[in-house]
Protein backbone atom coordinates (compact mmCIF):
# COMPACT_ATOMS: atom_id res chain seq x y z
CA UNK A 1 0.00 0.00 0.00
CA UNK A 2 2.20 2.94 1.62
CA UNK A 3 5.27 1.99 -0.71
CA UNK A 4 3.38 1.42 -3.70
CA UNK A 5 1.45 5.13 -3.11
CA UNK A 6 5.26 6.67 -2.64
CA UNK A 7 6.61 5.13 -5.93
CA UNK A 8 3.53 5.79 -7.84
CA UNK A 9 3.97 10.20 -6.39
CA UNK A 10 7.46 9.64 -7.34
CA UNK A 11 9.01 9.74 -3.48
CA UNK A 12 12.31 7.74 -3.09
CA UNK A 13 11.90 6.69 0.94
CA UNK A 14 13.71 4.04 2.54
CA UNK A 15 11.44 2.19 4.27
CA UNK A 16 13.91 -0.14 5.55
CA UNK A 17 13.38 1.36 8.98
CA UNK A 18 9.63 1.14 9.27
CA UNK A 19 9.09 -1.79 11.37
CA UNK A 20 11.04 -0.47 14.28
CA UNK A 21 9.25 2.86 13.28
CA UNK A 22 5.89 1.23 13.36
CA UNK A 23 6.81 -0.08 17.23
CA UNK A 24 8.38 3.04 18.29
CA UNK A 25 5.19 5.20 17.21
CA UNK A 26 2.42 2.21 18.43
CA UNK A 27 3.41 1.37 21.28
CA UNK A 28 3.48 4.45 23.59
CA UNK A 29 -0.46 4.93 22.31
CA UNK A 30 -0.95 1.50 22.80
CA UNK A 31 0.62 2.05 26.48
CA UNK A 32 -1.89 5.26 27.16
CA UNK A 33 -4.68 3.66 25.85
CA UNK A 34 -4.47 0.80 28.32
CA UNK A 35 -4.09 2.94 31.17
CA UNK A 36 -6.81 5.42 29.75
CA UNK A 37 -9.12 2.83 29.98
CA UNK A 38 -7.96 1.68 33.73
CA UNK A 39 -8.54 5.23 34.97
CA UNK A 40 -12.07 4.96 33.12
CA UNK A 41 -13.17 1.93 34.72
CA UNK A 42 -11.65 2.95 38.31
CA UNK A 43 -13.69 6.61 37.84
CA UNK A 44 -16.70 4.51 36.42
CA UNK A 45 -16.16 2.15 39.95
CA UNK A 46 -16.18 5.81 42.25
CA UNK A 47 -19.63 6.35 40.25
CA UNK A 48 -21.48 3.95 39.68
CA UNK A 49 -21.04 0.14 40.88
CA UNK A 50 -17.54 -1.64 40.63
CA UNK A 51 -19.09 -4.84 38.71
CA UNK A 52 -20.37 -1.91 35.97
CA UNK A 53 -17.06 -0.20 35.79
CA UNK A 54 -15.50 -3.95 34.98
CA UNK A 55 -17.85 -5.18 32.63
CA UNK A 56 -17.64 -1.52 30.47
CA UNK A 57 -13.67 -1.69 30.90
CA UNK A 58 -14.14 -5.26 29.41
CA UNK A 59 -16.21 -3.48 26.42
CA UNK A 60 -13.68 -0.79 25.90
CA UNK A 61 -10.80 -2.85 25.80
CA UNK A 62 -12.60 -5.57 23.21
CA UNK A 63 -14.13 -2.35 21.17
CA UNK A 64 -12.63 -2.82 17.57
CA UNK A 65 -12.84 0.88 17.13
CA UNK A 66 -10.54 1.44 19.93
CA UNK A 67 -7.85 -1.46 19.48
CA UNK A 68 -7.75 -0.87 15.95
CA UNK A 69 -7.19 2.24 16.34
CA UNK A 70 -4.54 2.31 19.32
CA UNK A 71 -2.50 -0.72 16.92
CA UNK A 72 -1.99 2.21 14.42
CA UNK A 73 -0.47 5.63 14.92
CA UNK A 74 -3.56 7.38 14.95
CA UNK A 75 -4.73 9.49 17.61
CA UNK A 76 -8.40 9.36 17.41
CA UNK A 77 -8.69 6.29 20.43
CA UNK A 78 -6.20 8.23 22.37
CA UNK A 79 -8.98 11.32 22.10
CA UNK A 80 -12.14 9.68 22.25
CA UNK A 81 -10.32 8.00 25.93
CA UNK A 82 -9.11 11.19 27.05
CA UNK A 83 -12.85 12.34 26.19
CA UNK A 84 -14.33 10.09 28.16
CA UNK A 85 -11.81 10.39 31.31
CA UNK A 86 -12.45 13.65 31.67
CA UNK A 87 -16.18 13.74 31.57
CA UNK A 88 -16.50 10.60 34.56
CA UNK A 89 -13.80 12.49 36.44
CA UNK A 90 -16.13 16.02 36.24
CA UNK A 91 -19.40 13.73 36.84
CA UNK A 92 -17.60 12.31 39.76
CA UNK A 93 -16.61 15.79 40.94
CA UNK A 94 -20.36 16.93 40.66
CA UNK A 95 -21.12 13.93 43.10
CA UNK A 96 -18.10 14.11 45.52
CA UNK A 97 -17.59 17.98 45.39
CA UNK A 98 -13.15 16.82 45.38
CA UNK A 99 -11.73 19.41 43.63
CA UNK A 100 -8.59 17.23 42.98
CA UNK A 101 -11.76 15.52 40.58
CA UNK A 102 -11.87 18.63 38.54
CA UNK A 103 -7.73 19.78 38.18
CA UNK A 104 -8.05 15.80 37.20
CA UNK A 105 -10.89 16.31 34.53
CA UNK A 106 -8.84 19.66 33.72
CA UNK A 107 -5.77 17.85 33.30
CA UNK A 108 -7.46 15.32 30.81
CA UNK A 109 -9.29 18.05 29.26
CA UNK A 110 -5.92 19.59 28.35
CA UNK A 111 -4.40 16.50 26.92
CA UNK A 112 -7.49 16.19 24.91
CA UNK A 113 -6.78 19.44 23.61
CA UNK A 114 -3.45 18.61 22.94
CA UNK A 115 -4.18 15.71 21.16
CA UNK A 116 -6.86 17.15 18.96
CA UNK A 117 -7.82 20.63 19.44
CA UNK A 118 -11.07 21.12 17.87
CA UNK A 119 -13.37 17.98 18.72
CA UNK A 120 -11.71 18.05 21.84
CA UNK A 121 -12.93 21.67 22.45
CA UNK A 122 -17.13 20.21 22.99
CA UNK A 123 -15.57 19.01 26.18
CA UNK A 124 -16.27 22.52 27.30
CA UNK A 125 -19.89 23.37 25.94
CA UNK A 126 -20.89 20.23 27.15
CA UNK A 127 -19.43 20.85 30.82
CA UNK A 128 -21.10 24.09 30.60
CA UNK A 129 -24.52 22.56 29.77
CA UNK A 130 -24.74 20.19 32.26
CA UNK A 131 -23.62 22.46 34.76
CA UNK A 132 -26.23 24.96 34.28
CA UNK A 133 -28.71 22.35 34.01
CA UNK A 134 -27.96 21.29 37.23
CA UNK A 135 -28.10 24.33 38.94
CA UNK A 136 -31.21 25.49 37.39
CA UNK A 137 -32.53 21.84 38.27
CA UNK A 138 -30.98 21.06 41.62
CA UNK A 139 -31.08 25.07 42.91
CA UNK A 140 -34.56 26.94 42.07
CA UNK A 141 -33.80 28.64 45.04
CA UNK A 142 -30.77 30.05 45.00
CA UNK A 143 -30.22 33.80 43.73
CA UNK A 144 -28.97 33.96 40.05
CA UNK A 145 -25.79 36.01 40.98
CA UNK A 146 -24.99 33.00 43.08
CA UNK A 147 -25.18 30.68 40.58
CA UNK A 148 -23.31 32.52 38.02
CA UNK A 149 -20.71 32.69 40.41
CA UNK A 150 -20.58 29.57 41.04
CA UNK A 151 -20.76 28.44 37.18
CA UNK A 152 -17.61 31.24 36.78
CA UNK A 153 -15.92 29.51 39.01
CA UNK A 154 -16.22 26.16 38.24
CA UNK A 155 -15.38 26.79 34.64
CA UNK A 156 -12.73 28.94 35.39
CA UNK A 157 -11.06 26.11 37.24
CA UNK A 158 -11.67 23.79 34.39
CA UNK A 159 -10.62 26.00 31.56
CA UNK A 160 -7.41 26.89 33.90
CA UNK A 161 -6.05 23.97 34.48
CA UNK A 162 -6.71 22.47 30.96
CA UNK A 163 -4.77 25.55 29.75
CA UNK A 164 -1.75 24.85 31.80
CA UNK A 165 -1.92 20.98 30.76
CA UNK A 166 -2.52 21.92 27.40
CA UNK A 167 0.32 24.60 27.02
CA UNK A 168 3.02 21.72 28.91
CA UNK A 169 2.10 19.15 26.92
CA UNK A 170 2.51 21.53 24.01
Amino acid sequence: GVVWQEARLGFDIDTSNLAYFRTVATVPIALATSALIGLAVWLLGRLKSWRVAVAAGVVLAVDPYLTGMSQIAHLDALLALLMLSSTLAFFVYRRERRLVLLALAGMLAGLALATKLLPALWLFVFFGVVLLAQHRVLTPGVKHQVLVRRFVRIMGFLLGVAALTFYAAW
